[in-house]
């Protein structure tokens, strides 16, 4: 919860899906002072806000994509798919990390794009920084 421009508590719930093969977030803001109420959603794994991500991993947890397949083959797919990929600031074991959610959509693709679905693995991981996708 954080403070509403009224001064009084501005509560937030926030939250994604996967809806028809469509990552989906949400986000929405109420304060009980003033009544304001405030709603945002998008679609697409790159579209969702670092603040509405990070809320919904402080809930959910953390996670992480891992694989014993062909690292060179899913990093070049990862690229394809995702704007901003940096597998290098990502643990070696690990190839993406975010919501379940985003992981679930990832693996998804992976698989859609010839990737051995045995040889992915989703894992909750302890929140620490280095885990951050």
């Amino acid at each position: 919860m954080n403070n509403c421009k009224c001064g009084g508590t501005l509560c937030i719930n926030v939250g994604d899906s996967i809806l028809s093969g469509t990552f989906r977030w949400y986000a929405s803001y109420h304060c009980n002072s003033c009544k304001i109420n405030t709603e945002m959603d998008g679609n697409g794994i790159d579209s969702i806000p670092d603040d509405i991500k990070e809320l919904i991993i402080k809930r959910e947890g953390r996670w992480g994509l891992a694989s014993s397949s062909n690292n060179v083959k899913i990093k070049y797919l990862l690229k394809k798919l995702l704007k901003n990929y940096d597998s290098s600031i990502l643990p070696k074991d690990i190839y993406y990390c975010g919501t379940q959610n985003q992981v679930k959509w990832l693996k998804n693709k992976l698989i859609e794009k010839g990737i051995n679905e045995d040889g992915l693995m989703i894992k909750k991981l302890n929140d620490k920084k280095e885990n951050l996708q």
